[in-house]
Formats: structure tokens, sequence, C-alpha cells
């Protein structure tokens, strides 16, 4: 399953041509404090951890898990380059404005 289909075409291009928002992704990824807040306020959530391997084959064969996964990135990505890369990146490209 492509998870980037749905995604823009500037993000498309940032995951492309600057290495930083793919190491952003990743960072975010990694915080679990970001993401439960993220999927609090987005009201979108990774899969359920399952119970048993019975129940994991299950959500893999009726297409549950990667339906989730394709919900949370379409809205966790674009949330990441706007809130996370943006901020940051963007600030250390744009000029400093001289005042005075």
């Amino acid at each position: 399953m492509n998870r980037n289909k749905n995604l823009p075409e500037h993000i498309k291009n940032a995951f492309l041509a600057d290495p930083r928002f793919g190491f952003c992704l990743d960072e975010s990824l990694s915080n679990e404090d970001l993401i439960v807040q993220f999927e609090r306020i987005y009201g979108v959530s990774r899969p359920r951890t399952p119970d048993s391997s019975i129940v994991a084959m299950v959500d893999k064969v009726t297409g549950y898990a990667d339906e989730c996964w394709s919900v949370f990135f379409s809205a966790f990505i674009p949330f990441v380059y706007d809130c996370v890369y943006r901020r940051l990146y963007e600030a250390a490209i744009l000029p400093e404005v001289k005042h005075g």
C-alpha cells in the first residue's frame, strides 16, 4: 500500500529533496508523547496492538491494520511537515531581518 498517495505535492517533494524532513519524521515517530497527543487532538490512531497472534492475522488479512496506518500517516505526515519541519528549518533558511 502506498501511504504517500494522499500527500500534497510539496510534502512529497520535501521527502525527495531534503533529508532533514525524513529525520524530523523519524524523530517525531519516536516521541510517544507527541503521537499520543496528536492522536487525541486529530482523532486518528495507530492500529491497536493485537492481544494474540490470531487477532494480528485477522487485522492483517482484513486490511484493518493497513487502513489504520494509512489514515494515521495521511494526517501525521502533514502535521510533522507543518508543525515541526517548517518551524525548525524554514527559520534557519530565512535571512535575518535587521531592525533599526
